[in-house]
Formats: C-alpha cells, sequence, structure tokens
C-alpha cells in the first residue's frame, strides 16, 4: 500500500506474460524463453520453475476443482517482439502452441 516495489524479478528479456498473484502468497509469471516461475508473493524467492518448450506471452490462469488449487500458461511464441526484433536469444525458441 506504499507505492513502492516490494521486489523484482530482473529478466534480460523483455516479460511479455501477465502477472497472477494468488491468496495463497504465490506469484506465477513466463519468460519469452519458455521458463513458467512462481515466486514467494513477500520475499520475491524462486520457488519453482518449468520450461514449457515455448515463450510465454499469455496471462496464467488460477482454478480450484474439488479442493484442489490449478494453475495453466498457454505457451507459444509470436507477438510483435518475438517476431520481429531480431533478439537472437530467442531465436532458438520453438513455436510452440500448448497449455
Amino acid at each position: 500500500m506504499t507505492g513502492k516495489a516490494k521486489w523484482e524479478a530482473p529478466s534480460d528479456i523483455p516479460r511479455f506474460s501477465g502477472v497472477l498473484s494468488t491468496a495463497g502468497g504465490v506469484v506465477f509469471s513466463g519468460q519469452l524463453t519458455g521458463e513458467f516461475e512462481a515466486f514467494d508473493a513477500d520475499t520475491g524467492k524462486k520457488l519453482w520453475q518449468f520450461q514449457t518448450g515455448s515463450g510465454i506471452e499469455g496471462q496464467p490462469i488460477t482454478w480450484q476443482q474439488d479442493g484442489v488449487q490449478y494453475v495453466a500458461v498457454n505457451s507459444g511464441y509470436g507477438g510483435v517482439y518475438s517476431l520481429f526484433s531480431g533478439d537472437e536469444r530467442l531465436a532458438k525458441v520453438p513455436p510452440g502452441g500448448s497449455l
């Protein structure tokens, strides 16, 4: 409530993925190189990472069913920066297209 950043997760490549924070204190976001990441909302410590196989530009979502919370994100390389920037760090990221 102070308007000041509590923590940051630096990235060499711009993050175009949305950010999702949960009531359980976990923040999710993705990278254009395909890493889907979970951070502790209080400290910013990375809790988990999964390589999705393609770049993440979409918004993570969460839902609960039968008492279990799930999280998902679209993985699929594309968009203006990805296609036209000429960023060599993204040259080997496959186009993908998965959830």
